[in-house]
């Protein structure tokens, strides 16, 4: 089985600010690709190759990087405080739809997803229109528990418990704060925490909070340990 990808850099574009398409209508022949089905997917899951890149949350709203909503679920696991940014997220997101964009990408990290939520109810669009990605970690605690803790701030971010992301991915291999698997803490065993972590994805997965989960490219190391597991590989990496 090969090991799947998210469309290859050529194909695929984050964009991180709206400054070069204020005037510019994101194309309709923008590609979206189907995630493959022998992987940890739903069946027919396009994904579109243009997303908006949101976040991170900056220290002033001056920073130029500065996307947060006030009310964030996920804010607590910092150990310092955000200025308020105001509507960027909210304006950034309705934008990007009335240009036609159809994809957006964020994290529970980014303390943005109340402000994209709104702005989506802003756009008047169907929520099934627009490709949301979003991802659990690394600043806060991976494991089997904490990622599904994790996942209902993203759904309370979002504005509803049985909210349902398209692609969820882990952030990074190894999370930080206080994890409740030991096998996550300083020390413990690497492996079997993102093993447990992916058992954590799968089930969201599994239970429909997710349609497709997958992992940034630094998790594809542990490939080889999931497909000995049997479970379904990443469906995006």
């Amino acid at each position: 089985l090969a090991v799947p990808t998210c469309p290859p850099p050529s194909m695929m574009l984050l964009i991180v600010g709206l400054a070069s398409l204020v005037s510019t209508r994101v194309s309709a022949s923008v590609p979206s690709f189907e995630l493959d089905a022998r992987t940890a997917t739903k069946p027919g899951v396009k994904m579109p190759a243009l997303l908006l890149g949101t976040g991170p949350p900056g220290t002033t709203p001056a920073s130029g990087d500065c996307w947060q909503y006030p009310g964030s679920a996920s804010a607590h696991y910092y150990n310092k405080t955000y200025d308020d940014c105001g509507n960027v997220s909210v304006v950034s997101t309705s934008t990007w739809i009335s240009l036609g964009g159809t994809g957006i990408d964020t994290a529970s990290t980014y303390l943005d997803e109340t402000g994209i939520a709104l702005g989506l109810k802003k756009s008047g669009v169907a929520r099934s229109d627009v490709f949301i990605t979003s991802k659990v970690g690394p600043y806060w605690p991976l494991g089997y528990d904490d990622t599904l803790t994790q996942f209902k701030s993203i759904q309370e971010d979002f504005g509803d418990p049985a909210f349902v992301v398209d692609l969820l991915l882990i952030h990074w291999p190894s999370g930080g704060g206080a994890s409740s698997d030991p096998e996550c803490h300083p020390g413990g065993n690497a492996t079997s925490c993102r093993i447990s972590t992916w058992k954590a994805m799968l089930h969201i997965l599994a239970t429909g909070g997710a349609r497709a989960v997958g992992a940034f490219l630094q998790y594809i190391l542990q490939r080889g340990r999931i497909r000995r597991l049997h479970h379904p590989l990443l469906a995006c990496v």
